[in-house]
Protein backbone atom coordinates (compact mmCIF):
# COMPACT_ATOMS: atom_id res chain seq x y z
CA UNK A 1 0.00 0.00 0.00
CA UNK A 2 1.44 3.43 -0.97
CA UNK A 3 1.07 6.62 1.10
CA UNK A 4 -1.90 7.91 -0.92
CA UNK A 5 -3.89 4.67 -0.52
CA UNK A 6 -3.02 4.54 3.18
CA UNK A 7 -4.28 8.06 3.86
CA UNK A 8 -7.42 7.50 1.82
CA UNK A 9 -8.45 4.26 3.55
CA UNK A 10 -7.35 4.67 7.17
CA UNK A 11 -9.30 6.17 10.09
CA UNK A 12 -8.57 9.71 11.33
CA UNK A 13 -6.60 8.36 14.28
CA UNK A 14 -4.34 6.21 12.15
CA UNK A 15 -4.21 8.84 9.41
CA UNK A 16 -2.67 11.30 11.88
CA UNK A 17 -0.17 8.64 13.02
CA UNK A 18 0.74 7.85 9.39
CA UNK A 19 1.34 11.54 8.69
CA UNK A 20 3.70 11.89 11.63
CA UNK A 21 5.88 8.79 11.19
CA UNK A 22 6.65 9.02 7.44
CA UNK A 23 9.75 10.77 6.08
CA UNK A 24 7.86 11.82 2.95
CA UNK A 25 6.67 15.44 2.69
CA UNK A 26 2.87 15.35 2.77
CA UNK A 27 0.69 18.37 1.99
CA UNK A 28 -3.13 18.18 1.89
CA UNK A 29 -5.10 20.85 0.02
CA UNK A 30 -8.70 21.72 -0.90
CA UNK A 31 -10.42 22.26 -4.25
CA UNK A 32 -9.04 25.82 -4.50
CA UNK A 33 -5.51 24.54 -3.93
CA UNK A 34 -5.26 25.98 -0.41
CA UNK A 35 -3.21 23.94 2.09
CA UNK A 36 -5.40 22.56 4.88
CA UNK A 37 -2.90 20.24 6.59
CA UNK A 38 0.64 18.87 6.38
CA UNK A 39 2.85 16.49 8.29
CA UNK A 40 5.87 16.98 10.54
CA UNK A 41 8.30 16.19 7.69
CA UNK A 42 6.83 19.06 5.60
CA UNK A 43 7.25 21.55 8.45
CA UNK A 44 10.82 20.41 9.20
CA UNK A 45 12.05 20.28 5.61
CA UNK A 46 10.27 23.38 4.28
CA UNK A 47 10.99 25.58 7.31
CA UNK A 48 7.41 26.80 7.78
CA UNK A 49 5.46 26.97 11.01
CA UNK A 50 2.22 24.97 11.04
CA UNK A 51 0.11 28.11 11.15
CA UNK A 52 2.05 29.79 8.34
CA UNK A 53 1.73 26.95 5.80
CA UNK A 54 -2.01 26.50 6.35
CA UNK A 55 -3.91 28.54 3.79
CA UNK A 56 -0.99 28.91 1.37
CA UNK A 57 -1.58 28.06 -2.30
CA UNK A 58 -0.06 24.65 -2.98
CA UNK A 59 1.41 25.92 -6.27
CA UNK A 60 3.57 28.38 -4.31
CA UNK A 61 5.20 25.47 -2.51
CA UNK A 62 5.39 22.99 -5.42
CA UNK A 63 6.40 25.17 -8.36
CA UNK A 64 4.99 25.02 -11.92
CA UNK A 65 2.90 21.87 -11.48
CA UNK A 66 -0.57 23.17 -10.68
CA UNK A 67 -2.99 25.32 -12.68
CA UNK A 68 -6.50 26.75 -12.11
CA UNK A 69 -9.53 26.23 -14.33
CA UNK A 70 -12.22 28.77 -15.29
CA UNK A 71 -14.10 28.06 -12.07
CA UNK A 72 -11.10 28.83 -9.91
CA UNK A 73 -10.59 25.20 -8.98
CA UNK A 74 -7.13 23.64 -8.85
CA UNK A 75 -6.09 21.34 -11.75
CA UNK A 76 -3.70 18.49 -10.92
CA UNK A 77 -0.75 17.70 -13.19
CA UNK A 78 -0.52 14.42 -15.11
CA UNK A 79 1.68 11.72 -13.57
CA UNK A 80 4.10 9.46 -15.46
CA UNK A 81 3.63 5.69 -15.85
CA UNK A 82 4.79 5.09 -12.30
CA UNK A 83 2.20 7.54 -10.95
CA UNK A 84 4.79 10.19 -10.02
CA UNK A 85 6.22 13.45 -11.40
CA UNK A 86 9.44 15.43 -11.04
CA UNK A 87 9.04 18.87 -9.43
CA UNK A 88 10.64 21.67 -7.38
CA UNK A 89 9.67 22.58 -3.81
CA UNK A 90 10.37 25.95 -2.23
CA UNK A 91 11.34 26.43 1.42
CA UNK A 92 10.16 29.39 3.53
CA UNK A 93 13.51 31.16 2.84
CA UNK A 94 12.84 30.80 -0.94
CA UNK A 95 15.58 28.23 -1.49
CA UNK A 96 14.45 25.16 -3.43
CA UNK A 97 15.20 21.47 -3.97
CA UNK A 98 14.13 18.79 -6.47
CA UNK A 99 11.46 16.28 -5.50
CA UNK A 100 9.82 13.20 -6.94
CA UNK A 101 6.12 13.60 -6.14
CA UNK A 102 2.83 11.74 -6.33
CA UNK A 103 -0.21 14.05 -6.54
CA UNK A 104 -3.70 12.59 -6.13
CA UNK A 105 -7.24 13.64 -5.22
CA UNK A 106 -10.45 12.01 -3.99
CA UNK A 107 -13.83 12.88 -2.47
CA UNK A 108 -14.20 12.35 1.27
CA UNK A 109 -17.21 11.01 3.20
CA UNK A 110 -18.86 14.46 3.20
CA UNK A 111 -18.46 14.76 -0.56
CA UNK A 112 -15.67 17.34 -0.34
CA UNK A 113 -12.60 17.40 -2.60
CA UNK A 114 -9.31 16.33 -0.97
CA UNK A 115 -5.96 16.73 -2.74
CA UNK A 116 -2.62 15.43 -1.55
CA UNK A 117 1.05 15.81 -2.46
CA UNK A 118 3.46 13.08 -1.30
CA UNK A 119 7.03 14.08 -2.16
CA UNK A 120 10.52 12.67 -1.64
CA UNK A 121 13.74 14.61 -2.09
CA UNK A 122 15.58 13.32 -5.15
CA UNK A 123 18.88 13.67 -3.27
CA UNK A 124 17.70 10.89 -0.92
CA UNK A 125 16.49 8.80 -3.84
CA UNK A 126 19.74 9.24 -5.73
CA UNK A 127 21.73 8.37 -2.63
CA UNK A 128 19.67 5.20 -2.09
CA UNK A 129 19.96 4.33 -5.79
CA UNK A 130 23.72 4.84 -5.67
CA UNK A 131 24.04 2.59 -2.62
CA UNK A 132 21.90 -0.03 -4.35
CA UNK A 133 24.06 0.07 -7.48
CA UNK A 134 27.21 -0.24 -5.36
CA UNK A 135 25.72 -3.24 -3.57
CA UNK A 136 24.76 -4.84 -6.91
CA UNK A 137 28.27 -4.33 -8.28
CA UNK A 138 29.81 -5.83 -5.15
CA UNK A 139 27.44 -8.81 -5.36
CA UNK A 140 28.31 -9.25 -9.05
CA UNK A 141 32.03 -9.20 -8.27
CA UNK A 142 31.55 -11.66 -5.41
CA UNK A 143 29.57 -14.04 -7.64
CA UNK A 144 32.21 -13.75 -10.36
CA UNK A 145 34.99 -14.53 -7.87
CA UNK A 146 33.00 -17.47 -6.51
CA UNK A 147 32.31 -18.80 -10.02
CA UNK A 148 35.95 -18.50 -11.06
CA UNK A 149 37.09 -20.12 -7.80
CA UNK A 150 34.70 -23.08 -8.21
CA UNK A 151 35.72 -23.50 -11.87
CA UNK A 152 39.43 -23.39 -11.02
CA UNK A 153 39.13 -25.78 -8.09
CA UNK A 154 37.01 -28.30 -10.01
CA UNK A 155 39.39 -28.23 -12.98
CA UNK A 156 42.35 -28.73 -10.62
CA UNK A 157 40.58 -31.67 -8.96
CA UNK A 158 39.74 -33.30 -12.27
CA UNK A 159 43.36 -33.40 -13.45
CA UNK A 160 44.73 -35.73 -10.71
CA UNK A 161 41.47 -37.68 -10.65
CA UNK A 162 41.74 -38.45 -14.36
CA UNK A 163 45.27 -39.69 -13.67
CA UNK A 164 44.02 -41.96 -10.87
CA UNK A 165 41.24 -43.44 -13.04
CA UNK A 166 43.62 -44.01 -15.97
CA UNK A 167 46.26 -45.78 -13.86
CA UNK A 168 43.64 -47.89 -12.05
CA UNK A 169 42.44 -49.22 -15.41
CA UNK A 170 46.00 -50.21 -16.30
CA UNK A 171 46.59 -51.91 -12.93
CA UNK A 172 43.40 -54.00 -13.30
CA UNK A 173 45.02 -56.06 -16.04
CA UNK A 174 46.63 -59.28 -14.84
CA UNK A 175 45.99 -59.17 -11.05
CA UNK A 176 44.32 -61.69 -8.74
CA UNK A 177 40.60 -61.55 -7.93
CA UNK A 178 41.02 -60.23 -4.35
CA UNK A 179 43.12 -57.28 -5.47
CA UNK A 180 40.82 -56.80 -8.44
CA UNK A 181 37.95 -56.26 -6.00
CA UNK A 182 39.96 -53.60 -4.15
CA UNK A 183 40.92 -51.89 -7.40
CA UNK A 184 37.26 -51.96 -8.43
CA UNK A 185 36.29 -50.12 -5.22
CA UNK A 186 38.97 -47.47 -5.89
CA UNK A 187 37.72 -47.07 -9.47
CA UNK A 188 34.11 -46.67 -8.34
CA UNK A 189 35.08 -44.07 -5.72
CA UNK A 190 37.05 -42.12 -8.32
CA UNK A 191 34.12 -42.26 -10.78
CA UNK A 192 31.71 -41.07 -8.08
CA UNK A 193 34.04 -38.19 -7.21
CA UNK A 194 34.28 -37.22 -10.89
CA UNK A 195 30.48 -37.09 -11.11
CA UNK A 196 30.33 -34.78 -8.08
CA UNK A 197 33.00 -32.50 -9.56
CA UNK A 198 31.17 -32.36 -12.90
CA UNK A 199 27.92 -31.50 -11.11
CA UNK A 200 29.54 -28.61 -9.23
CA UNK A 201 31.25 -27.32 -12.38
CA UNK A 202 28.08 -27.47 -14.48
CA UNK A 203 26.00 -25.84 -11.76
CA UNK A 204 28.56 -23.05 -11.48
CA UNK A 205 28.41 -22.44 -15.25
CA UNK A 206 24.60 -22.44 -15.27
CA UNK A 207 24.41 -19.98 -12.37
CA UNK A 208 26.88 -17.67 -14.10
CA UNK A 209 24.99 -17.88 -17.41
CA UNK A 210 28.09 -19.33 -19.11
CA UNK A 211 26.61 -22.72 -20.04
CA UNK A 212 25.86 -22.59 -23.77
CA UNK A 213 24.11 -25.30 -25.76
CA UNK A 214 26.13 -26.75 -28.64
CA UNK A 215 23.59 -28.05 -31.14
CA UNK A 216 24.96 -30.74 -33.46
CA UNK A 217 23.38 -33.45 -35.57
CA UNK A 218 22.35 -36.40 -33.39
CA UNK A 219 21.30 -39.88 -34.49
CA UNK A 220 18.50 -40.44 -32.00
CA UNK A 221 18.36 -44.26 -31.94
CA UNK A 222 22.11 -44.52 -31.21
CA UNK A 223 21.80 -41.77 -28.59
CA UNK A 224 19.07 -43.71 -26.71
CA UNK A 225 21.02 -46.96 -27.17
CA UNK A 226 23.98 -45.32 -25.40
CA UNK A 227 21.78 -44.00 -22.56
CA UNK A 228 20.38 -47.47 -21.90
CA UNK A 229 23.83 -49.09 -22.15
CA UNK A 230 25.11 -46.63 -19.53
CA UNK A 231 22.58 -47.81 -16.92
CA UNK A 232 21.79 -51.43 -17.81
CA UNK A 233 24.68 -52.87 -15.75
CA UNK A 234 23.48 -51.19 -12.53
CA UNK A 235 19.88 -52.18 -13.34
CA UNK A 236 20.90 -55.83 -13.79
CA UNK A 237 23.04 -55.83 -10.64
CA UNK A 238 20.07 -54.67 -8.57
CA UNK A 239 17.83 -57.32 -10.08
CA UNK A 240 15.57 -54.71 -11.70
CA UNK A 241 13.97 -54.76 -15.13
CA UNK A 242 14.07 -51.95 -17.70
CA UNK A 243 11.09 -51.36 -20.00
CA UNK A 244 11.72 -49.18 -23.06
CA UNK A 245 9.01 -47.60 -25.19
CA UNK A 246 10.20 -45.35 -28.06
CA UNK A 247 7.69 -43.77 -30.45
CA UNK A 248 8.37 -45.04 -33.99
CA UNK A 249 7.39 -41.62 -35.40
CA UNK A 250 10.35 -39.80 -33.84
CA UNK A 251 12.82 -38.53 -36.48
CA UNK A 252 16.05 -40.53 -36.67
CA UNK A 253 18.13 -37.35 -36.94
CA UNK A 254 17.69 -34.20 -34.85
CA UNK A 255 19.82 -31.20 -33.91
CA UNK A 256 20.57 -30.97 -30.18
CA UNK A 257 23.27 -30.70 -27.56
CA UNK A 258 23.78 -34.42 -27.08
CA UNK A 259 25.82 -33.88 -23.90
CA UNK A 260 23.12 -31.70 -22.27
CA UNK A 261 20.18 -33.92 -23.28
CA UNK A 262 22.17 -36.96 -22.15
CA UNK A 263 22.85 -35.22 -18.84
CA UNK A 264 19.11 -34.77 -18.27
CA UNK A 265 18.27 -38.40 -19.04
CA UNK A 266 21.27 -39.78 -17.15
CA UNK A 267 20.34 -37.80 -14.03
CA UNK A 268 16.75 -39.06 -14.11
CA UNK A 269 17.75 -42.65 -14.93
CA UNK A 270 20.43 -42.66 -12.22
CA UNK A 271 17.92 -41.45 -9.64
CA UNK A 272 15.39 -44.06 -10.75
CA UNK A 273 17.98 -46.84 -10.32
CA UNK A 274 19.32 -45.39 -7.06
CA UNK A 275 15.92 -45.08 -5.37
CA UNK A 276 14.42 -48.35 -6.66
CA UNK A 277 15.18 -51.59 -4.83
CA UNK A 278 12.70 -53.93 -6.52
CA UNK A 279 10.56 -53.92 -9.61
CA UNK A 280 10.84 -51.99 -12.85
CA UNK A 281 12.07 -48.82 -14.47
CA UNK A 282 10.49 -47.55 -17.64
CA UNK A 283 11.82 -45.06 -20.19
CA UNK A 284 9.11 -43.83 -22.52
CA UNK A 285 9.72 -41.32 -25.34
CA UNK A 286 7.00 -39.94 -27.59
CA UNK A 287 6.74 -37.28 -30.28
CA UNK A 288 4.46 -34.57 -28.85
CA UNK A 289 4.34 -32.31 -31.91
CA UNK A 290 6.20 -31.50 -35.11
CA UNK A 291 6.49 -28.53 -37.45
CA UNK A 292 8.51 -27.97 -40.59
CA UNK A 293 11.59 -26.97 -38.57
CA UNK A 294 11.08 -28.30 -35.04
CA UNK A 295 10.07 -31.44 -33.18
CA UNK A 296 8.85 -31.59 -29.57
CA UNK A 297 9.77 -34.76 -27.69
CA UNK A 298 8.21 -35.90 -24.42
CA UNK A 299 10.23 -38.14 -22.08
CA UNK A 300 8.99 -40.13 -19.08
CA UNK A 301 11.17 -41.97 -16.56
CA UNK A 302 8.96 -44.13 -14.35
CA UNK A 303 10.14 -46.24 -11.40
CA UNK A 304 8.67 -48.46 -8.69
CA UNK A 305 10.95 -46.99 -6.01
CA UNK A 306 10.58 -45.21 -2.67
CA UNK A 307 8.36 -42.41 -4.00
CA UNK A 308 8.07 -38.80 -2.84
CA UNK A 309 5.47 -37.11 -0.61
CA UNK A 310 3.71 -33.87 -1.64
CA UNK A 311 5.70 -31.95 0.99
CA UNK A 312 9.00 -33.35 -0.27
CA UNK A 313 8.24 -32.42 -3.90
CA UNK A 314 8.72 -28.72 -3.09
CA UNK A 315 12.44 -29.37 -2.37
CA UNK A 316 13.16 -31.50 -5.43
CA UNK A 317 14.47 -28.96 -7.93
CA UNK A 318 16.20 -26.65 -5.43
CA UNK A 319 19.99 -26.64 -5.45
CA UNK A 320 21.83 -28.48 -2.63
CA UNK A 321 18.52 -30.04 -1.52
CA UNK A 322 17.27 -33.59 -1.11
CA UNK A 323 13.91 -34.66 0.24
CA UNK A 324 15.24 -35.32 3.76
CA UNK A 325 18.41 -36.06 5.71
CA UNK A 326 17.80 -39.82 5.78
CA UNK A 327 17.80 -39.92 1.96
CA UNK A 328 21.17 -38.11 1.91
CA UNK A 329 22.65 -40.51 4.45
CA UNK A 330 21.40 -43.63 2.69
CA UNK A 331 21.83 -42.68 -0.98
CA UNK A 332 24.38 -39.84 -0.94
CA UNK A 333 24.63 -37.03 -3.50
CA UNK A 334 25.09 -33.26 -3.51
CA UNK A 335 21.46 -32.36 -4.24
CA UNK A 336 22.52 -30.61 -7.48
CA UNK A 337 21.39 -33.22 -10.02
CA UNK A 338 17.75 -32.21 -10.38
CA UNK A 339 18.53 -28.47 -10.08
CA UNK A 340 20.90 -28.85 -13.06
CA UNK A 341 18.36 -31.02 -14.89
CA UNK A 342 15.61 -28.39 -14.52
CA UNK A 343 17.83 -25.59 -15.85
CA UNK A 344 18.96 -27.66 -18.85
CA UNK A 345 15.36 -28.60 -19.71
CA UNK A 346 14.34 -24.92 -19.59
CA UNK A 347 17.29 -24.01 -21.85
CA UNK A 348 15.74 -26.40 -24.40
CA UNK A 349 12.38 -24.56 -24.16
CA UNK A 350 10.80 -27.27 -22.05
CA UNK A 351 9.43 -27.98 -18.59
CA UNK A 352 9.97 -30.81 -16.11
CA UNK A 353 7.25 -32.41 -13.98
CA UNK A 354 7.01 -35.02 -11.23
CA UNK A 355 4.16 -37.26 -10.11
CA UNK A 356 4.74 -39.51 -7.14
CA UNK A 357 3.21 -41.22 -4.14
CA UNK A 358 5.29 -42.12 -1.12
CA UNK A 359 6.18 -45.81 -1.26
CA UNK A 360 4.62 -46.33 -4.70
CA UNK A 361 7.21 -45.03 -7.15
CA UNK A 362 7.72 -41.84 -9.15
CA UNK A 363 7.23 -40.50 -12.67
CA UNK A 364 9.55 -37.74 -13.88
CA UNK A 365 8.58 -36.27 -17.24
CA UNK A 366 9.87 -33.42 -19.38
CA UNK A 367 9.50 -32.02 -22.87
CA UNK A 368 12.12 -30.38 -25.09
CA UNK A 369 11.79 -28.55 -28.40
CA UNK A 370 14.58 -29.48 -30.83
CA UNK A 371 15.50 -28.48 -34.36
CA UNK A 372 15.05 -31.02 -37.13
CA UNK A 373 17.95 -32.19 -39.27
CA UNK A 374 18.02 -31.95 -43.04
CA UNK A 375 18.20 -35.76 -43.02
CA UNK A 376 14.76 -37.38 -43.04
CA UNK A 377 13.35 -40.69 -41.90
CA UNK A 378 11.82 -42.19 -38.77
CA UNK A 379 13.75 -43.79 -35.93
CA UNK A 380 15.79 -46.85 -36.92
CA UNK A 381 14.98 -49.76 -34.57
CA UNK A 382 17.96 -51.72 -35.93
CA UNK A 383 20.34 -49.46 -34.02
CA UNK A 384 19.09 -50.70 -30.63
CA UNK A 385 21.58 -53.32 -29.38
CA UNK A 386 20.09 -54.29 -26.01
CA UNK A 387 17.16 -56.54 -26.95
CA UNK A 388 18.23 -59.35 -24.57
CA UNK A 389 18.52 -57.10 -21.51
CA UNK A 390 15.56 -54.77 -22.02
CA UNK A 391 11.85 -55.39 -22.34
CA UNK A 392 10.40 -53.46 -25.30
CA UNK A 393 6.87 -52.11 -25.65
CA UNK A 394 5.35 -49.98 -28.38
CA UNK A 395 2.39 -47.67 -28.78
CA UNK A 396 0.53 -46.06 -25.89
CA UNK A 397 1.21 -47.70 -22.54
CA UNK A 398 -2.02 -46.78 -20.81
CA UNK A 399 -1.99 -49.18 -17.90
CA UNK A 400 1.33 -48.33 -16.23
CA UNK A 401 0.10 -50.01 -13.02
CA UNK A 402 0.52 -53.44 -14.63
CA UNK A 403 4.23 -52.77 -15.09
CA UNK A 404 4.66 -52.00 -11.39
CA UNK A 405 2.38 -54.59 -9.79
CA UNK A 406 5.54 -55.98 -8.16
CA UNK A 407 5.06 -53.54 -5.26
CA UNK A 408 1.52 -54.74 -4.53
CA UNK A 409 1.69 -57.64 -2.10
CA UNK A 410 -0.29 -60.66 -3.29
CA UNK A 411 0.05 -60.12 -7.03
CA UNK A 412 1.72 -62.82 -9.10
CA UNK A 413 4.47 -60.32 -10.00
CA UNK A 414 5.06 -59.61 -6.31
CA UNK A 415 5.31 -63.31 -5.40
CA UNK A 416 7.67 -63.98 -8.32
CA UNK A 417 9.93 -61.12 -7.19
CA UNK A 418 9.95 -62.48 -3.61
CA UNK A 419 10.97 -65.92 -4.90
CA UNK A 420 13.80 -64.47 -7.04
CA UNK A 421 15.20 -62.41 -4.16
CA UNK A 422 15.02 -65.36 -1.72
CA UNK A 423 17.06 -67.49 -4.15
CA UNK A 424 19.61 -64.70 -4.67
CA UNK A 425 19.85 -64.05 -0.91
CA UNK A 426 20.59 -67.73 -0.25
CA UNK A 427 23.35 -67.79 -2.90
CA UNK A 428 25.00 -64.55 -1.70
CA UNK A 429 24.99 -65.76 1.94
CA UNK A 430 26.72 -68.98 0.83
CA UNK A 431 29.27 -66.88 -1.08
CA UNK A 432 29.83 -64.60 1.96
CA UNK A 433 29.00 -61.60 -0.24
CA UNK A 434 27.83 -59.09 2.38
CA UNK A 435 26.88 -56.16 0.12
CA UNK A 436 24.76 -58.18 -2.32
CA UNK A 437 23.17 -60.25 0.44
CA UNK A 438 22.16 -57.12 2.36
CA UNK A 439 20.60 -55.68 -0.80
CA UNK A 440 18.48 -58.80 -1.46
CA UNK A 441 17.40 -58.99 2.20
CA UNK A 442 16.32 -55.33 2.03
CA UNK A 443 14.45 -56.04 -1.21
CA UNK A 444 12.47 -58.86 0.41
CA UNK A 445 11.62 -56.63 3.35
CA UNK A 446 10.29 -53.98 0.96
CA UNK A 447 8.20 -56.54 -0.95
CA UNK A 448 6.46 -57.88 2.18
CA UNK A 449 6.65 -54.88 4.55
CA UNK A 450 3.76 -54.64 6.99
CA UNK A 451 2.45 -58.16 6.27
CA UNK A 452 3.87 -59.80 9.38
CA UNK A 453 5.69 -58.27 12.36
CA UNK A 454 7.74 -61.42 13.06
CA UNK A 455 8.85 -61.60 9.41
CA UNK A 456 9.92 -57.92 9.47
CA UNK A 457 12.01 -58.55 12.60
CA UNK A 458 13.68 -61.64 11.08
CA UNK A 459 14.62 -59.73 7.91
CA UNK A 460 15.98 -56.86 10.01
CA UNK A 461 18.10 -59.33 12.01
CA UNK A 462 19.44 -60.93 8.80
CA UNK A 463 20.68 -57.53 7.64
CA UNK A 464 22.23 -56.94 11.08
CA UNK A 465 24.00 -60.33 11.07
CA UNK A 466 25.25 -59.73 7.52
CA UNK A 467 26.77 -56.41 8.55
CA UNK A 468 28.57 -58.25 11.35
CA UNK A 469 29.66 -60.84 8.73
CA UNK A 470 27.95 -63.57 10.75
CA UNK A 471 26.95 -65.66 7.74
CA UNK A 472 26.13 -68.77 9.79
CA UNK A 473 23.50 -66.93 11.82
CA UNK A 474 22.23 -65.24 8.66
CA UNK A 475 21.68 -68.63 7.01
CA UNK A 476 19.82 -69.84 10.13
CA UNK A 477 17.55 -66.78 10.06
CA UNK A 478 16.98 -67.30 6.32
CA UNK A 479 15.35 -70.64 7.13
CA UNK A 480 12.93 -68.85 9.51
CA UNK A 481 12.16 -66.24 6.84
CA UNK A 482 11.46 -68.93 4.20
CA UNK A 483 9.12 -70.76 6.54
CA UNK A 484 7.21 -67.61 7.43
CA UNK A 485 6.98 -66.49 3.80
CA UNK A 486 5.64 -69.89 2.74
CA UNK A 487 2.99 -69.59 5.46
CA UNK A 488 1.94 -66.08 4.36
CA UNK A 489 2.14 -66.45 0.58
CA UNK A 490 1.37 -70.15 0.11
CA UNK A 491 4.54 -70.51 -2.00
CA UNK A 492 6.99 -73.35 -1.61
CA UNK A 493 10.39 -71.75 -0.97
Amino acid sequence: MNMYEGLRSCSKRYCKLLLEVTDEIIIIFDIRGNVVNCNRAAIDKLGYKANDITGMYVGDIVSDLFSVNMYGNVVLPKMDESGRIMGVMYRSNMTCFDVYASIKSWTDEQGDFVGIVCATETVMLKSAEKQLNIAKEEQKKTEQIRTEFVANVTHELRTPLNGIIGHVKEIKEGIDSERLKTIGIIEKCADDMMKLINNILDFSKLEAGKYLLDEQECQFSKFIDHIVATHIKNIDEKGLKLVLNVDENIPEYILCDELALGRILNNLMSNAVKFTSVGNIMLQITKASETEDYVELFFMVIDSGIGISDEEKTKLFKEFSQVDASVTRKYGGTGLGLAITKQLVEMMNGQIFVESTKGEGSTFSFNVVLKKSEKTGKIDENNFTFSDSVSRTSGDTEDIDELFAVNKFGTSENFEEIRKNIDKLAITIEMNNFEKAEMFASNIKELVIGQDEELDKSLFRIVLMLRRENYEKSAELLGTVKSKLSEITGMML
